[in-house]
């Protein structure tokens, strides 16, 4: 039960953050309009469609490069193989996940929303991005319902209880990083294109 009312008091908090936030930008600077927000919920889909693939690729040539041992050991090997690879590249594997989700992906298809369009649709273009990282958030939520996880709190693994603590952190921040950090970015970005439209014919 505590549970559940801890999970709808999440869902409430990041509905009414997106809602408070889309008044602010209509109160403090432009009016907005719902197409340049729907223009940025289909690019970040278009972008999440293609990073998550390209984020699967170096998995995808651990299996292929050991495609015998996989036909011959079947789905436990392949598991063995991916944990295997992820734990001695950690660091690579880090480093590339986050240049595919922010510096690839979400950012060049946030410049091409934005290209040859008037500078105030750029705050809710950026608006639409954050929205579906709200989206996110709250299919985690409700997947965490949907799929209880069981702690063990022995002595020895005493430290994963901050996890929920770390996890409640995050909830509570990512609704200012997300309306912050989108919008934003599209702003830079169209002010870039403008201040360089002879060179990479951006505005």
């Amino acid at each position: 039960m505590v549970q559940l009312m801890t999970a709808l008091l999440a869902i409430v908090y990041l509905i009414a953050s997106s809602v408070i936030a889309y008044v602010m930008l209509n109160r403090f600077t432009w009016r907005g309009r719902a197409s340049w927000v729907l223009m940025g919920i289909g690019f970040m889909v278009l972008a999440l469609i293609l990073q998550v693939i390209a984020q699967e690729i170096p998995i995808l040539m651990v299996i292929l490069i050991h495609i015998k041992e996989v036909v011959i050991g079947g789905a436990s090997l392949i598991t063995g193989l991916i944990l295997g690879f992820v734990k001695s590249n950690i660091y690579l594997v880090a480093i590339y996940m986050g240049l595919m989700a922010g510096g690839v992906f979400q950012e060049v298809f946030k410049y091409l929303a934005v290209r040859g369009r008037e500078l105030k649709s750029a705050l809710y273009i950026g608006y639409g991005f954050a929205l579906v990282d709200i989206a996110f958030a709250i299919a985690s939520v409700v997947m965490s319902l949907l799929v209880p996880v069981s702690v063990n709190l022995d002595t020895q693994y005493q430290y994963i209880a901050v996890a929920p603590i770390i996890s409640l952190v995050g909830l509570a921040t990512q609704p200012v990083v997300s309306f912050l950090f989108h919008p934003g970015s599209s702003m830079l970005l169209k002010a870039y294109q403008t201040v360089n439209r002879g060179g990479l014919r951006g505005a």
